[in-house]
């Protein structure tokens, strides 16, 4: 099926460009993969979330004790 986004804010436009090349995929696959995560998120066992929260705080240098990480989870 083909579809066409019209009216797309500049400021939208250029956050999903830079988001598809920093994934290394196409604005399309980008478009999709982002739509498919919002209407079928994958449900997660709290150890693997954990994870990967840990490999985002590595990667972006931010400083958040485990715990407090625990507890924003158990707060939702």
């Amino acid at each position: 099926m083909n579809m066409t986004l019209k009216e797309v804010p500049p400021l939208l436009h250029k956050h999903l460009v830079s988001s598809a090349k920093t994934n290394g995929r196409s604005l399309n696959k980008e478009i999709l993969f982002i739509l498919q995560e919002q209407v079928f998120p994958k449900e997660t066992s709290r150890k693997a979330l954990l994870e990967r929260i840990r490999q985002r705080r590595v990667k972006l240098g931010i400083q958040i004790a485990q715990k407090e990480i625990e507890k924003m989870i158990d707060e939702g």
